[in-house]
């Protein structure tokens, strides 16, 4: 590309950005596309991809598995209907509670140490789950499962946005929630082929420690998110795990790429008063939100979680 070509592809951006904040938006429209579809899918990619989505397996199985569980913990415990409904939303409190602080654990200690953290409770949870003798340790097993759902939920996507080449981040995003219905599915098929098992309940909660495990293995030898280890200092470092993942030796463009993004965070200082103001911001905000609200409010929780007590 000539010095004239760069210099037109300059202007020309220039003049996107600036009609972007016209209608306002603040959105940089990076128009020269060629090197990013150049990337290949590397197989560190793929890995750092599925060691990631496996927390996203282990939600969609631990929120099933309990619909089909419950039916053999109820008359073997003799759990009273109250009893029974706490086993069940424990897990949802606990992961309510631990996503609210996962963001800003992700943020200060990276996203690694939590999917690490998120894959202990995961193998602690079943672990506790799979010889609970009582009414008290089924609840605490429940808990501790929740606070590994509530950490992977947030942080998996985050990670794999950030390991994924831009052309193909989509993509791999979507397999994140593809893997909670594929974990919510197994968890169907196990409780059906467990049903009939002595203690059947106890290997359909417990079975969910080895994904767990596998995920935490992976994840002792992979590395931090590039981005991650950008934006807190470490440079060079950000740069061998690019050059790892990536498969090449020159990750200039993307670190540039990285570092703009880093300065126009540093430079907006944008907080929750900013956010009010920006209508796109708030429009997104309540599509979002609202597809979510309308998702729970319509009761495909009730039926997950108990269709089993439902049809027998």
């Amino acid at each position: 590309m000539t010095q004239i070509e760069i210099a037109k592809t300059q202007t020309s951006q220039e003049e996107k950005l600036l009609e972007s904040k016209m209608h306002g938006t603040d959105i940089y429209i990076d128009l020269d596309d060629s090197r990013d579809g150049n990337e290949e899918m590397t197989p560190y990619v793929i890995l750092m991809t599925m060691a990631a989505a496996c927390g996203g397996f282990l939600f969609g199985y631990d929120t099933g598995v309990v619909s089909g569980a419950m039916l053999k913990i109820q008359s073997e415990l003799d759990l009273t209907n109250v009893q029974e409904e706490v086993v069940v939303s424990s897990t949802i409190a606990a992961a309510v509670l631990s996503a609210a602080f996962g963001g800003k654990f992700s943020q200060k200690y990276g996203r690694r140490p939590v999917l690490l953290f998120a894959a202990f409770t995961f193998s602690l949870g079943a672990f506790v789950l799979g010889f609970a003798q009582n009414y008290q340790s089924l609840v605490f097993g429940r808990l501790i499962v929740g606070l590994g759902i509530g950490l992977a939920s947030l942080t998996s996507p985050v990670y794999i946005a950030e390991a994924a080449p831009i052309h193909l981040r989509g993509k791999l995003l979507t397999l994140n929630t593809l893997l909670i219905t594929c974990g919510q599915f197994v968890a169907g098929m196990i409780d059906g082929i467990l049903s009939e098992k002595e203690g059947g309940w106890r290997w359909m909660l417990g079975l969910s420690g080895i994904p767990a495990v596998l995920m935490g293995l992976a994840f002792i030898f992979l590395p931090e998110s590039p981005r991650w280890l950008f934006y807190n200092g470490n440079l060079v470092k950000a740069e061998n795990v690019l050059k790892k993942i990536r498969g090449k030796s020159d990750v200039s463009d993307e670190i540039e790429d990285i570092s703009k993004a880093k300065n126009k965070d540093d430079s907006q200082n944008y907080g929750v008063k900013d956010l009010v103001k920006d209508k796109p911001v708030i429009k997104a905000l309540m599509l979002g939100c609202g597809l979510q609200a309308v998702n729970q409010l319509v009761g495909i929780n009730t039926v997950m979680y108990y269709s089993a007590t439902i049809y027998s």
